[in-house]
C-alpha cells in the first residue's frame, strides 16, 4: 500500500488519543512520536504492525 494513510484527528478526548496511538504502534514504528507543536496541537505518526500509516492528533 503506497500514499495511504488514516488519520485520528480530534476524534476522542487527549488520553484516549494517546493511548490508541500507543496501541496502534505496538509491534510497528514510530515516525514522529505524538508530540506538542510550536502551534499548540498534538501529534504523531506511525505505522502499525500491518504496514498501515496513521496520524493522530488533537488540541487541547
Amino acid at each position: 500500500m503506497n500514499g495511504l494513510f488514516f488519520s485520528l484527528l480530534g476524534t476522542a478526548d487527549a488520553d484516549t488519543l494517546t493511548r490508541w496511538f500507543a496501541q496502534l504502534s505496538d509491534g510497528g514504528r514510530v515516525i514522529d512520536a505524538l508530540q506538542e507543536r510550536p502551534w499548540g496541537a498534538h501529534d504523531g505518526t506511525l505505522v502499525d504492525r500491518f504496514g498501515v500509516r496513521w496520524l493522530v492528533g488533537y488540541e487541547d
